[in-house]
């Protein structure tokens, strides 16, 4: 892997930790829909990472999960549990930034911060061999 890559793929996961940051708290000032919405950008971040292991890229969210289930899901990379933290926490997102009556609650952030914490979690682990490399 070339250096620009190896530091294009560590900057997107710092990225994904800051917004875990912020998500969390976010989280304790009881502000859940913004806390939601930097969840999810932990989510995407990280994967956008994990795509750029592998020499791809997305323009849209819905092309993140796209090439996540191709490339990572259906070849055995990642279980499939992760595509669905990508796709659910994903819907959330949109409805906390999008839907003027949905404020988000305690519950869905913080199933939101646990997906988070889960998915870059894994993704940081798939990409240690990656980045050694």
């Amino acid at each position: 892997m070339d250096e620009k890559l190896r530091l294009r793929i560590m900057k997107l996961i710092e990225k994904a930790e800051r917004k875990l940051q912020a998500a969390q708290k976010l989280y304790e000032s009881k502000m859940y829909e913004d806390a939601i919405s930097r969840g999810y950008y932990t989510v995407y971040h990280a994967g956008m990472a994990l795509l750029a292991s592998k020499g791809f890229s997305a323009k849209t969210h819905s092309g993140l999960q796209t090439m996540i289930s191709l490339h990572f899901v259906k070849t055995g990379i990642l279980p499939i549990e992760y595509y669905e933290i990508l796709s659910r926490d994903k819907d959330l997102r949109e409805d906390g930034d999008y839907e003027p009556f949905y404020t988000g609650s305690a519950e869905e952030a913080e199933s939101v911060l646990e997906d988070a914490r889960k998915f870059i979690t894994k993704i940081k682990k798939l990409l240690r061999s990656a980045l050694a490399g």
